[in-house]
Parts: C-alpha cells; sequence; structure tokens
C-alpha cells in the first residue's frame, strides 16, 4: 500500500510539473552569427541591478506587498540567499546543458558568457516577504517567471552576438496552487539553458 502510495504522488508529481510547464508565453531572441568552433566557454552569472535591489527593497515603481484574489502582489524583499539560489542554479543548468552537447566549459576559456538574470517573479512568497506583511504565508500563490539576457564576448572584450529569453507563466490554472516559490522562474532558467546550448553547438560544431 505504501509503495502504491509513493508511485501515486510520484505520478502526479510528473503530470504537474510536465503540464505546467508548457504554460505561458516565453520569447527567445538571438544575434549570435557565428562562435570559434571547438572553443572552450567561461559561464558568469549575475543578478541584474533592478532585480539585485529588489532582494532587500521594494521595487522602485511599486511599495506593494499584499495577498490578492488574483495571486499576491508583491515584488521586493525576495531576500538575497533565494536569489544567490537562482544564480546557483542557473550556472550549473547552462553548464550541464553544454555538457550535453559537447560544450567545453572552462573558468580560463577564450570565450566568455555573461549571463544576467534581470526579473525573477516568484509562485510563493518567499521569507523575506512573508516576514514584511504578515497576511502572505506559504499558501499564497501567483503567477511567475523569469527573464534573461546573456552576451557572448572574447578575451579581448569584442562581442560576438547577444541573447534575450523570457518566460512567463500567465494562467491561473488547478496547477499554479501546487508550485513552488521559484517554480516557473527554474523552468524560465531550464527553457533559456536548453535553448542557448542548441543555439551554441548549431553556430560552434555544427550540433542539432
Amino acid at each position: 500500500m505504501r509503495k502504491i502510495s509513493t508511485l501515486l504522488i510520484l505520478a502526479t508529481s510528473l503530470l504537474f510539473t510536465s503540464s505546467h510547464a508548457f504554460a505561458g508565453s516565453s520569447k527567445y531572441k538571438s544575434t549570435l552569427t557565428a562562435i570559434p568552433a571547438n572553443t572552450d566557454i567561461r559561464i558568469d552569472v549575475a543578478l541584474g541591478e533592478d532585480l539585485a535591489y529588489r532582494a532587500d527593497n521594494f521595487p522602485k515603481k511599486s511599495k506593494i506587498c499584499s495577498p490578492s484574489k488574483s495571486g499576491f502582489v508583491c515584488g521586493g524583499f525576495l531576500g538575497q540567499k533565494d536569489l544567490d539560489n537562482l544564480t546557483k542554479n542557473m550556472k550549473k543548468k547552462v553548464s550541464k546543458s553544454f555538457a550535453k552537447r559537447d560544450l567545453a566549459i572552462s573558468d580560463d576559456a577564450a570565450l566568455i558568457l555573461k549571463i544576467k538574470l534581470l526579473d525573477a517573479q516568484n509562485n510563493r512568497p518567499t521569507i523575506g516577504q512573508q516576514s514584511r506583511e504578515t497576511s502572505l504565508s506559504f499558501r499564497s500563490f501567483s503567477l511567475g517567471g523569469a527573464k534573461i539576457e546573456a552576451e557572448l564576448f572574447t578575451k579581448d572584450g569584442t562581442s560576438l552576438g547577444t541573447v534575450k529569453y523570457a518566460y512567463y507563466d500567465n494562467d491561473f490554472d488547478e496547477f499554479t496552487q501546487n508550485t513552488g516559490t521559484w517554480t516557473d522562474a527554474r523552468i524560465a532558467i531550464s527553457r533559456f539553458s536548453n535553448k542557448l546550448a542548441r543555439e551554441f553547438a548549431k553556430h560552434s560544431h555544427g550540433g542539432t
């Protein structure tokens, strides 16, 4: 009985993940044209200035942090630890996606890929937000997503092009209430990593 229950929970989780991952809107735009073949790449990940500011502050254009019928509203006080974890997840996902396509990663590489997490919207209030607004709890939920920008440089600082990507869930459905704190943002990071690795492989050594 215990084994059956575990299998049912796993199946439900997989169904939620796959169904939720197809919700929302995404946009990928790239100006990359010619990436040197068989060249190591260094991956640097950082927070955009606005998102870094929102770790311990309200957004500059909004001072609201409250529950709502259409999802809680609070774009600030995300917490430095949460944002650091997102950047670590980004570097890990991109590195893993590149490795799957035989793209070499090195800290002393000839090419430098600078990635910025410009925006991240959480599905559940972070600890920082809950401490700021006591009416919020982990039961509160909203739509999430992320906006990412990357630029590829040679060692002498020459830009080889940019990549912009954004994914945001736009549909409140039965899956929204089952999300974790950063479910949609992590979906965005995963999709971005896969698309980026696919493009690098295509340009650098004719991969697919």
